[in-house]
């Protein structure tokens, strides 16, 4: 890897002009332009964002399709299980 100012410099290097070129050399806009000054007010504006999520609807569904579930497979085994005491007899 290189570093980025060997990097920067190297560029630099290759692309310097080694004759100048007068007109583009001292092509200055900024001397003959000068923005009129700014009249005004300055205003702020702070805005905030309180986030908050709610996951009692969400955890009150979901634990509801876990009790639905859990209870068909403890009939289902308990029914096993009373079957597999008649045949133990």
């Amino acid at each position: 890897m290189v570093g980025e100012k060997s990097v920067k410099s190297k560029i630099e290097q290759i692309t310097q002009r080694t004759w100048q070129v007068p007109f583009f050399d001292y092509f200055d806009l900024t001397s003959k332009f000068s923005p009129p000054p700014l009249v005004g007010f300055d205003y702020q504006i702070d805005g905030f964002l309180d986030f908050n999520v709610e996951f009692d609807t969400a955890f009150s569904a979901v634990d509801s399709l876990a009790d639905k579930r859990n209870n068909a497979i403890e009939d289902v085994t308990s029914l096993a299980g009373a079957g597999m005491s008649k045949v133990q007899k």
